[in-house]
């Protein structure tokens, strides 16, 4: 929210391996600091905090820099990632843009090359977080695209059914301390039981898939959420796939996450994962963040939150405040400054979160 994952070690941070497939290219561009003049019409890979503000939200100046942005990371790193192309792929269901249509092509011919023509990993490339997350994208894509799976997909959902364990989860998913995505089990196991909830009843029943599912349900029942990311998540799986949660948990979490809300009507990263930290081992920054705001106004509409109760309606103000000149929202990278792909996330989130809402 998944991507394909590297191995890699660098000199800048000895020991740590790189989570998301961002961190292979943003710890190299550590020291990297903006200039400092304002950014205007700044390119998609450049995401910088001191860009201009819009004077006007608009949803499709945000969808356009989606499209951009994922466009240019599959030709130019030629995998899936969780906060750009792979998300997107969700966030951007239903385009009729031929943007689109080329993810949608490539995110395919990536999965087939791992899950049916049964090319080695190598690298970055086909690690099970990049293939998980592409086909739980995939799979919402799919249905929103076509109303069925493509074969592709669907074998890649059985492949992911069959990577489980015996425990319920996908245990050689990368926890390089790289929040939100590579920092421990919970997310993998929400985005496959996302995709379950999405997939036609026909798929779901086969035996693979039954036995996947038991495994990931149980799984989810012995090992509570401890932080808010982790309860939006299943508060977000669970309303495609039954047994995620139960409707006690639902109240619960879904009072938790509008608890943390800040006068602004904004969401701090920090309070969503409290023991999350920067490679430096210092606290997330306490104010609003893109990302956390449009996960967590996303998340309680996918719970059932209506979009008219005042504190969603304070979370989509902060957001089309925030949204910049791009099209594009900041949000500060949780683990050190480098290239802030996580507004990449934040962006795909803020569209899923603010779409129908054109006020």
């Amino acid at each position: 929210m998944k991507s394909s994952i590297a191995f890699a070690v660098t000199s800048v941070l000895a020991g740590y391996a790189t989570g998301d497939l961002h961190a292979q290219v943003e710890c190299a561009d550590k020291g990297e600091q903006a200039a400092p003049q304002q950014a205007r019409g700044a390119r998609p890979d450049t995401n910088r905090a001191d860009e201009l503000r819009s004077t006007q939200w608009s949803l499709e100046r945000a969808e356009d820099f989606a499209l951009r942005v994922s466009t240019q990371w599959s030709q130019q790193r030629q995998c899936i990632t969780c906060h750009t192309n792979g998300l997107g792929l969700a966030a951007l269901a239903g385009s009729d843009d031929e943007r689109y249509t080329e993810l949608r092509s490539f995110a395919q011919g990536y999965l087939k090359r791992y899950v049916i023509d049964k090319e080695s990993p190598k690298g970055s490339r086909g690690a099970v977080e990049g293939l998980v997350m592409t086909t739980a994208m995939l799979t919402i894509s799919d249905m929103e695209t076509t109303g069925d799976l493509t074969p592709v997909t669907r074998a890649g959902l059985r492949w992911c059914m069959e990577a489980i364990s015996p425990s319920g989860a996908f245990e050689d998913w990368m926890q390089c301390g790289w929040p939100p995505f590579e920092v421990d089990e919970h997310f993998g196991v929400a985005v496959i039981a996302l995709a379950l909830g999405h997939a036609p009843a026909r798929d779901r029943r086969t035996t693979t898939v039954r036995r996947g599912t038991k495994r990931l349900l149980a799984w989810m029942r012995k090992n509570e959420p401890i932080n808010l990311h982790q309860k939006g998540m299943r508060l977000w799986a669970g309303n495609h796939l039954d047994g995620v949660l139960t409707t006690k948990e639902r109240r619960r979490w879904i009072d938790d996450l509008l608890a943390v809300q800040r006068e602004d009507g904004g969401v701090a990263l920090r309070d969503l994962g409290e023991n999350w930290r920067r490679a430096d081992g210092s606290e997330l920054e306490d104010s609003s963040d893109a990302y956390a705001t449009a996960f967590t106004l996303h998340t309680l509409r996918e719970a059932g939150v209506p979009s008219s109760r005042p504190e969603l309606m304070k979370m989509g103000a902060w957001l089309k405040r925030e949204q910049r000149e791009s099209g594009r929202w900041f949000s500060r990278s949780p683990h050190h400054d480098g290239k802030h792909f996580i507004s990449h996330a934040a962006t795909l989130l803020a569209i899923m979160a603010l779409r129908g809402d054109s006020g």
